[in-house]
């Protein structure tokens, strides 16, 4: 179950196996899968996460991520050259002026994406959980 797309995520179970999850993203994609049912009732032993929602979360990625082959992460920050670095002690009669963030060549601002309604199937309330990973 692999891809090959920059991705990251983390996994969620409870102590007793009642609710499952995976969470995860690309450099454009934001998705979450859940396990569980509506009354606390166990999904049986070792339903983890890892072992019940990432394998669905990978066959959606797998559709979702196709036509999106080159996507990257953004770069890390540089920090600003020495010679632009001000020393605060020899400077307390100027004003201070922010810090400005200096993106690495060829970065680019990340792009909102609309949502797409029709994969949002429904909201169900927040529910508290004990243990989680």
């Amino acid at each position: 179950l692999k891809l090959k797309h920059p991705l990251a995520g983390k996994t969620g179970t409870t102590n007793d196996f009642t609710d499952a999850w995976f969470m995860g993203f690309s450099p454009s994609i934001t998705c979450g899968v859940w396990i569980g049912l509506d009354e606390k009732k166990t999904l049986g032993n070792k339903e983890t996460g890892g072992q019940t929602a990432l394998p669905i979360w990978i066959e959606f990625m797998k559709v979702a991520l196709q036509g999106r082959d080159n996507e990257k992460f953004p770069a890390d920050i540089e920090e600003a050259p020495e010679d632009s670095k001000q020393d605060t002690a020899k400077s307390k009669d100027k004003k201070e002026q922010p810090p400005v963030p200096l993106k690495k060549a060829g970065a680019s601002e990340p792009k909102p994406l609309a949502p797409d309604k029709s994969s949002i199937h429904a909201i169900v309330p927040e529910k508290k959980t004990q243990g989680v990973d």
